[in-house]
């Protein structure tokens, strides 16, 4: 493990339990990786903490497929997710994927609305929003989010 890496993640200790968005940059047998777009740093999203549905890894083309729903997760994708565990050590940082809300998906609909976090989790809130680029495809999306931060 690198001095950087073990420095990044000591950083980050401060933000465990705090949310961010990022993108899915590594898909693995046990789960996908995020890195956050606030830090270079990248942690892992286990498969099996998704319970809407049961996926399935698709090597050939990198992504994470549902079987019922058919949702993708693969390169490239935007991903909101909260900081659940860091292993200094270990060199590993454990992330939460935040879900979307209920209800079908509407097409032509860019923007995702997230699931908001328990009130026992807010302490302060930021609206953030930029303009990302899909390595896959080239389209540009700009995307909003609220960063909570614990008091």
């Amino acid at each position: 493990m690198k001095a950087e890496e073990i420095f990044a993640l000591e950083f980050m200790r401060r933000y465990q339990g705090d949310i961010f968005a990022g993108f899915i940059s590594g898909v693995a047998p046990l789960g996908f990786f995020v890195e956050l777009k606030d830090y270079p740093v990248e942690g892992l999203v286990r498969i099996g903490q998704l319970d809407d549905d049961y996926y399935d890894l698709d090597e050939e083309y990198s992504i994470w497929r549902g079987r019922r729903s058919g949702r993708t997760l693969g390169l490239g994708d935007p991903a909101t997710v909260m900081i659940e565990r860091i292993d200094v050590l270990a060199g590993q940082m454990d992330l939460i994927l935040l879900r979307e809300r209920g209800g079908k998906k509407k097409k032509g609909k860019a923007s995702r609305r997230l699931a908001r976090p328990r009130a026992a989790e807010i302490g302060s809130r930021q609206l953030i929003g930029f303009m990302h680029q899909c390595p896959a495809t080239r389209a540009w999306q700009a995307l909003s989010f609220y960063v909570y931060r614990k008091s």
